[in-house]
Formats: structure tokens, C-alpha cells, sequence
């Protein structure tokens, strides 16, 4: 019997070959690796933009800055303007696609972060290294990763603005990126082409501990966990028994299989969370590389999912 498998798994691989996709572990498709130096540089600069609160000029220049990147990363790219009512009034928020096509140009997937930062009135030059920066640096790096080995779907790589609430997280506080960019897709017709939505959120940490929320679709779940055991780093991503509020809610509730890439145990207790103590040092480019492998790899085998 397990000469059968084995034959069979040889077969399925010479299948995969002849798609110019490679077979790994454990029947996996072969993904290309994060180059974890960019991915940290990236960071870096993020982070020296300072505090990104929407409708401001250093939000406005990251937005430039990300574009410009993610055009010299070879994606094509469109910044998205749009206005909402916030506690504090009207604001513009914009959000960046950046977009890799794929073998397969019909479907896609989504691959998001947020980039502005929350507002502390006890920190007020808060800059996220973790909370806004990783994430943003990461995705830059992936994109170069993606444009260089086509991946088996078209991807989107969508940076977005007002993650973070005002307030409270509400129906009209928080998300206002993710949530404008989810009700375009179901106003465009494109929801049915949407594959899978994947979210990273504060994944720099050097202490790496990421928790899948207790949302996540079980078949995602465990693609990610076998994907993490070939990759030999499944000491770094649990389970969680809870939920979070995130990008992926509004992607969730409209019926595409989400996932959140979140590290909540930043420091003793969580403690470098929202607080002066979220800086670079804090940073590591293993951890950026072991997330950016990870995700990269969802990606290349989403179609896995149907199992």
C-alpha cells in the first residue's frame, strides 16, 4: 500500500511538473522564498514615516511610497480614494492594489495588510514597527517574490488605510479599508472569483507566537499547519480558542474562506502592543521570513482548499 501511495504521489508530481509547478513536502506545490533582508528594510522604512493616521501627509506619502515600490517590484498597481464618516468627521482614506497576475487569470487571491497606525494621545509619535510596519514591509517583499515565480492564480496585494479605529471598533468605526474594499468586490460581481483572502498583522516580532483565530475554516487551518510542518516551523503558528476583529471580518462575512496572521503576545503579557515600546529593535528578519514563506506558500497551493 505505501508503494502505491508513493507511485501515485510521483505521478501527481510529474502532473505538477509538466504545469511548471514543482512538487514539495508532502505533496505540496513549490513556492519561491521571501527575501527576508528586503522584507526588514521595507519595515524600516515604513517605520520612518512616522505615525500614519488617515487624511494625513505621512499617510499620503506612505501611499506614494508603497505605490512606487510595489510598480518597481513589477506589479501594477492603483491607489483607491474614498471618504467615510469617522468619530472625528469626514476623512479620505486610500487604499493601494498591487496586482500580480497568474497562470490562471480568472480567479485570485487576496493578500492584505494595513499600514496606518492607531492614535495614542500617550504616545503620539507611535510608529508601529510591529502593529502597521511589518506587515506593510512584508507584503512589499512578497510581491517582489510573486512577480518573479508566477503564481498558479492572480493576486492582489492590497494595503489598507484605516484599519485601526477611532474609537471602537463598530460597523462604522475601524476597517474602513477592508470593509470598502470587500463591498467593492460584491458591487463588482467578483466575490465568486475571490479564492481566499489572507491577512498579516504584527508578525515582525523576534518572539514569534501567531495564533490562527478561532474563525478561520478548518480546511484552511490545516493547510496552513501542513504547510508549516514542511516548512519546519510549526512551533510558531497555535490555534487560538478566540476571535479577533481584523481585516479579514469584512472578506469573512461575505462568504470567502479567510485567514488572520496575527502575533498577540508582543512583549511580556502582550505588553509592547499600542505602546512607545513597538519599535524596530523589536523586529526580526526571521520571523518576516518564516511568515512570508508561509503565506507565500498558501498562496501557491490554495487550490488545495477544495479538499
Amino acid at each position: 500500500m505505501k508503494c502505491c501511495v508513493n507511485i501515485l504521489a510521483a505521478a501527481l508530481c510529474g502532473i505538477l511538473l509538466l504545469a511548471s509547478v514543482s512538487c514539495g513536502k508532502d505533496g505540496l506545490a513549490s513556492a519561491p522564498s521571501i527575501d527576508s533582508k528586503l522584507a526588514f528594510s521595507m519595515t524600516e522604512s515604513v517605520f520612518r514615516f512616522g505615525p500614519r493616521l488617515p487624511d494625513t501627509p505621512s499617510s499620503k506619502a506612505l501611499v506614494n511610497f508603497i505605490a512606487e515600490k510595489a510598480k518597481a517590484f513589477g506589479a501594477s498597481v492603483k491607489i483607491i480614494e474614498f471618504t467615510a464618516m469617522t468619530p472625528e468627521g469626514i476623512k479620505t482614506f486610500r487604499n493601494v492594489e498591487a496586482f500580480v497576475e497568474g497562470k490562471d487569470k480568472s480567479r485570485f487571491v487576496i493578500v492584505g495588510t494595513h499600514f496606518d497606525t492607531k492614535k495614542l494621545m500617550t504616545v503620539p509619535d507611535f510608529a508601529g514597527a510591529n502593529d502597521g510596519s511589518s506587515g506593510t514591509g512584508l507584503q512589499l517583499a512578497m510581491i517582489k517574490a510573486a512577480v518573479a515565480s508566477r503564481p498558479p492564480y492572480s493576486v492582489r496585494f492590497v494595503f489598507f488605510d484605516g484599519e485601526e479605529c477611532f474609537n471602537s471598533y463598530t460597523a462604522t468605526d475601524g476597517l474602513y479599508g477592508s470593509r470598502k474594499y470587500a463591498a467593492d468586490l460584491e458591487k463588482s460581481g467578483e466575490l465568486k472569483k475571490c479564492l481566499a483572502f489572507i491577512l498579516t498583522d504584527m508578525i515582525g516580532d523576534a518572539d514569534l507566537c501567531v495564533t490562527l483565530p478561532a474563525d478561520t475554516p478548518t480546511s484552511m487551518q490545516s493547510l496552513i499547519m501542513k504547510i508549516a510542518a514542511a516548512q519546519n516551523v510549526s512551533e510558531y503558528i497555535t490555534a487560538s480558542p478566540t476571535s479577533v476583529i481584523d481585516d479579514h471580518v469584512p472578506f469573512m462575512e461575505k462568504g470567502i474562506p479567510s485567514v488572520d496572521f496575527i502575533d498577540f503576545s508582543y512583549g511580556p503579557r502582550n505588553s509592547y502592543w499600542h505602546t512607545k515600546e513597538d519599535t524596530m529593535d523589536k523586529i526580526s528578519e526571521k520571523s518576516l521570513e518564516i511568515l512570508g514563506n508561509i503565506v507565500l506558500s498558501l498562496v501557491w497551493n490554495i487550490d488545495k482548499l477544495k479538499d
